[in-house]
């Protein structure tokens, strides 16, 4: 059985790319990212993101989704995390040792109300640095930026910027509740 999983593996440039290459398989069991793999294949979603994703989860624009870093930590959310929606049609930047809870929402782009095909309009990434905890159900919206070891409260709603990090911030909308002392 271990011989054909790993003639699998190697026979598919995807899953060769994220076990061997990105080497996550240590961090995430080999059956939840063939089980993500197939039902990803299956429904046709999430195929414009370069990451293993959480069949639950969706990524709209997946192309603009950019994991910095060693993606320690990170990559492991993106798989196991499910129920989130990142939308990354301006950009999301998220950097190395940032995990999140399930159903957590990224918006990098409103749309256009007064243009007649509503298309998105255009804003500055999301960006989230080192070593950031967002909780379960946490709304993150466009041009924010997060500094490093901030955390975002389960239900937060982030309509602002926080970058001078080391913040616990929770709320609708999120205000810093007060400062995150649990630093590496």
């Amino acid at each position: 059985m271990k011989k054909n999983l790993k003639k699998i593996i190697k026979s598919s440039s995807y899953l060769n790319k994220i076990i061997y290459v990105q080497g996550i398989g240590l961090r995430v069991p080999i059956s939840k990212l063939i089980v993500n793999y197939v039902v990803n294949f299956l429904l046709r979603q999430n195929t414009s993101s370069q990451y293993p994703v959480n069949y639950k989860t969706t990524v709209i624009s997946g192309e603009k989704l950019i994991l910095k870093g060693s993606k320690n930590g990170t990559l492991s959310s993106l798989i196991v995390s499910s129920g989130c929606y990142l939308q990354a049609g301006n950009g999301i930047e998220i950097d190395e040792g940032t995990i999140w809870a399930p159903n957590v929402v990224m918006v990098s782009a409103n749309h256009d109300m007064e243009n007649e095909n509503k298309q998105w309009q255009s804003a500055d990434s999301i960006k989230i640095g080192k070593h950031c905890w967002i909780g379960a159900n946490a709304v993150i919206l466009p041009s924010i930026v997060l500094g490093d070891n901030t955390v975002v409260g389960a239900g937060a709603v982030v309509t602002k910027s926080f970058p001078q990090g080391n913040v616990i911030i929770a709320g609708n909308p999120a205000k810093v509740i007060k400062e995150n002392r649990n630093i590496k």
